[in-house]
């Protein structure tokens, strides 16, 4: 498989390479706020504004003890997804409203299915992954170990297939949220637009390979005829880990073509929009510079 080819991999270097650029990235994302938190039955019932401070938000992180609550039942679960959703697709929510709600809400979203998982085991590995990968190899004929790579984003073990899905379910709410930021800026901190950019890079690419039809789609539908997207990456990555050298691995029979990186990372997109939010307009025009056809 060549390089040119393997598009979604060299997409997950180019994240990798982002938390070179930012030392909030380092950071996971859920890291402690150091808050005492309200039981379950008082979070149910608080309103977005209480469920924004009592999520630490103001540190720069969400603490993952709300997080922990917030998912541990589901009926506090659901209440609060309700308000925070409520309040992030309300037409007369300020902008502070909606960024703050669904900056929460993605946050919650990301921990219910344990997709927080890639952040904590990129930081644990960022010093070992730093020294095998680098924007160059996207490049250049370097020799990149994609299923290091592709086993430090998704542990053994991880629901591959339940983690993409989720993120493309999630494509909608990066959008509006960017939307928004752009708009609106200065409501949410840089290392807050910084902490979920990652998230959005893999959102957003997964999205373009999937479509939103038969018409557009880039899955190969004559071998994967009704599978989503997350089911053909995980189909992928378990041919990765099985092949005695994945650089044998046709990519032509999981999708007929790449996501065009260089598009869903122009100026004015919401990648771009979140890249210069977060502090990392650099590493954006390296991120646009990615030939992927």
């Amino acid at each position: 498989m060549r390089a040119k080819h393997i598009a979604f991999m060299a997409l997950l270097v180019a994240v990798v390479f982002m938390f070179t650029g930012c030392d909030a990235l380092i950071t996971n994302v859920f890291k402690t706020a150091n808050l005492g938190q309200p039981s379950v039955t008082t979070i149910s019932t608080m309103p977005t504004t209480s469920l924004v401070t009592a999520s630490g938000l103001s540190s720069g992180t969400v603490s993952p003890t709300f997080i922990a609550t917030v998912i541990s039942d589901p009926t506090t679960r659901d209440a609060v997804v309700t308000t925070l959703e409520t309040t992030f697709s309300d037409p007369t929510s300020t902008p502070e409203e909606v960024q703050q709600a669904g900056t929460v809400l993605i946050s919650v979203i990301l921990a219910e299915n344990k997709i927080d998982d890639i952040m904590t085991q990129l930081g644990s590995s960022l010093p070992d992954l730093l020294s095998s990968f680098g924007i160059k190899s996207l490049r250049t004929s370097k020799a990149i170990d994609y299923v290091a790579l592709l086993n430090t984003l998704f542990p053994a073990g991880s629901n591959v297939a339940n983690m993409i899905d989720t993120l493309v379910g999630l494509k909608s709410k990066f959008d509006i949220l960017a939307a928004s930021i752009a708009a609106y800026p200065g409501f949410l901190d840089q290392s807050i637009v910084a902490n979920f950019l990652p998230y959005a890079v893999i959102s957003l690419a997964a999205d373009n390979l999937q479509g939103t039809g038969p018409s557009n789609t880039k899955i190969n539908r004559t071998n994967f005829p009704t599978q989503s997207i997350g089911e053909v990456m995980a189909t992928l990555l378990d041919a990765f880990r099985a092949a005695s050298d994945p650089s044998t691995i046709q990519f032509d029979y999981y999708f007929t073509s790449p996501p065009d990186i260089a598009t869903l990372a122009a100026d004015g997109s919401t990648l771009a929009i979140l890249f210069n939010a977060a502090g990392m307009g650099s590493l954006l025009t390296q991120l646009q510079s990615i030939k992927t056809t």
